[in-house]
């Protein structure tokens, strides 16, 4: 196997042999071959497909092949990339795969011999690049030659200088120029991390962006990654733009950048000085590795946009296209007095005299055809407006409205005529015959006179009558007509005298009329009697109490077997006559046969030995199982492959 390197539009060449099962050499028929791209996805197809060539001279052994890929971009090759070339034959009814090698496609170097060959191209060549200039229509132009012209082209500037944070680096000149000359930085065992400095040759130029040419490369094989940021200085933070893969292959990248990346002053940052202008460029290892060169830059510079035109070259003293010192766009005019202010999402044309502002499809602008004159006017026709801040000069078509001159009921306002409130057409209207309205509504009462008030719910009020109902009265009644006011303790309670309510305590009995629902005392009989007979039969209850007593007691002694002492050490228990049914445990552990012929003694060390006990020649088809006391063959079983149990002998 090889790995080639080679210029994209080139054929690269491959050979394999193919022998038979014996060993010998053999052609073998329909040898084909796949040129897989590195790193596609597993079920792309692959770049190219062919046949190869059998060797036919007879110095060629049998079996000797040649694979001839044309690596050309029409057949979907492609600079930077890395190919791998497997191939296969039809051999004694076999169908071996082979890998023959692999090669990555570099860019088409320039013929320098040829250039140098042709005068004209030679020469147009020293021109263009000697500071001298190539002069003509379809030559292209210096750097300094298209600034004079358009005055604010990108002009490119160098890394200044590169601060190691993690790690180590080598030679920062190599990033200036893309020749495969790479700066290296190197991770130390704790990552790495490294910022550059551009600084641009004019101060005041603004950033334009960032051109990045390298790679990633982790010779341990892993996946991390590394990350390029530039610092925003309005934000304060590191803006992350590229992430290189661990690819081991040139990566080009071109980021757009603003004038939130240029300084805005001199200072430090994470101890870089930087002063005003500069651009800040952190590479940074996504995690950490060991002691390897994983990041390679071939080219990198920042682009500056510099020597810009002004609004006066570019408008002649009329209004043009500015920022303030926020950045926000503006329009002024020659002078840079007056502008046009884009802040917080609102135009504010105050400082433009003469601007017309016109109104078309429900969009408001400038109308462009009036500036400058100040007699023009807006223009909104066709347009409802919802809301007008601020005093209105004139409406045309209608008269000014002046002091408190709004229409309202009473009062003569503009285009409505005085309605009096006493012409009898109003009195007739609202039901009044005689007095002015004015007058009957003038004690109509306040708004707070209303809220002071509670409503009655018309649950409680019964317009019919007039009167109120479903009303409980809580607190003190000071009159209630038709009936006499109560006062002091004078209130119906039993054991006291209340209006119109006699003493229960003058009533010498109380009958069964008088407890009323209670109609039955023994058979409508005097309470008093009732409890004198109550009474009578629980003294003789109590006197009898004794002699009840002495008639139920019991003599209690002691008996065989049965103390009535505290101690019952001393008691003996009489001879218990054995019954010959009963037998003991030892004898319950040895009864024959009642467990599919075995004793339970025996059933349970069976069990014990299968369940808990050593067990030996497992996987052989015969395993013994031991007794618990790890010495006792108890069983020995016959198994197939499966485990399935053909024979078991008991032991014993």
């Amino acid at each position: 196997m090889s790995r080639k390197h080679i210029t994209i539009e080139d054929t690269v060449y491959f050979w394999f042999g193919a022998n038979d099962t014996s060993g010998s050499g053999a052609d073998g028929a329909s040898p084909l071959f796949d040129v897989r791209l590195g790193g596609a996805a597993a079920g792309a197809i692959p770049t190219l497909s062919g046949s190869a060539t059998l060797l036919s001279h007879a110095n060629y052994p049998p079996g000797a092949h040649e694979i001839a890929v044309a690596a050309t971009a029409a057949n979907g090759f492609a600079a930077g990339n890395e190919y791998g070339v497997f191939c296969t034959l039809a051999v004694d009814s076999q169908n071996p795969t082979g890998f023959v090698g692999s090669f990555i496609l570099g860019p088409i170097i320039a013929d320098i011999e040829k250039v140098s060959g042709d005068t004209t191209a030679a020469n147009n060549l020293e021109l263009q690049y000697n500071g001298t200039g190539l002069l003509g229509d379809s030559y292209p132009l210096r750097q300094d030659q298209g600034a004079s012209i358009s005055g604010g082209l990108a002009v490119r500037a160098n890394m200044v200088s590169v601060t190691v944070v993690q790690g180590s680096e080598q030679d920062l000149s190599n990033t200036n120029a893309s020749n495969d000359t790479r700066w290296t930085g190197d991770d130390d065992g704790a990552g790495a991390e490294f910022i550059f400095l551009c600084t641009p040759a004019d101060t005041t130029a603004e950033p334009g962006d960032l051109h990045f040419e390298g790679y990633y490369d982790e010779p341990s094989g892993s996946s991390n990654g590394a990350t390029v940021s530039v610092y925003n200085f309005l934000t304060a933070v590191w803006e992350a733009h590229i992430t290189l893969s661990n690819s081991n292959s040139d990566e080009t990248h071109d980021v757009l950048l603003t004038h939130a990346n240029g300084a805005p002053g001199s200072g430090t940052l994470e101890t870089v000085a930087y002063v005003l202008g500069d651009v800040l460029i952190k590479i940074e290892q996504d995690t950490q590795e060991t002691g390897n060169a994983c990041l390679l830059v071939d080219r990198m510079y920042v682009g500056f946009i510099s020597s810009a035109v002004t609004r006066a070259e570019i408008t002649g003293g009329e209004y043009a296209l500015d920022t303030d010192a926020n950045g926000r766009i503006r329009i002024v005019d020659g002078a840079g007095t007056g502008e046009l202010a884009l802040a917080s999402g609102k135009v504010d044309v105050s400082h433009l005299a003469g601007f017309a502002i016109q109104q078309s499809g429900g969009y408001i602008g400038i109308n462009w055809a009036q500036i400058r004159n100040p007699t023009s006017a807006a223009n909104l026709s066709g347009t409802s407006v919802g809301s007008v801040t601020g005093a209105v000069g004139s409406v045309t078509g209608h008269t000014n409205q002046t002091g408190d001159n709004y229409a309202r009921i009473g009062a003569a306002g503009v285009g409505l005529t005085a309605v009096a409130l006493d012409a009898a057409g109003v009195r007739s209207a609202v039901g009044l015959a005689s007095a002015n309205l004015d007058t009957q509504l003038g004690d109509v009462p306040t708004v707070a006179e209303f809220e002071a008030r509670t409503l009655v719910a018309a649950g409680y009020f019964d317009p019919s009558s007039d009167a109120v109902a479903n009303v409980t009265l809580v607190g003190t009644l000071t009159t209630y007509t038709g009936n006499t006011l109560q006062t002091g303790d004078s209130f119906g309670r039993i054991g006291a005298t209340g209006s119109s309510l006699t003493s229960l305590a003058q009533a010498s009995l109380v009958t069964a009329a008088r407890m009323g629902a209670l109609t039955d005392w023994n058979n409508g009989g005097r309470l008093d009697v009732l409890l004198d007979s109550v009474l009578a039969d629980t003294g003789e209850l109590q006197t009898n109490q004794g002699a009840w007593a002495t008639a139920t007691s019991v003599t209690v002694s002691d008996k065989s077997g049965f103390s009535l002492a505290a101690d019952q050490s001393s008691v003996t228990i009489g001879t218990v006559t054995t019954n010959t049914d009963l037998v003991t445990a030892t004898a319950i552990w040895q009864l024959p046969s009642i467990i599919d012929g075995k004793t339970p003694q025996e059933a349970m060390q069976y069990m014990a030995a299968g369940i808990a006990g050593k067990v030996s020649g497992a996987g052989t088809g015969t395993e013994i199982f031991v007794g618990l006391d790890g010495v006792t063959s108890r069983m020995t079983v016959t198994v197939d492959d499966d485990g399935n149990r053909s024979n078991v002998a008991y032991d014993p």
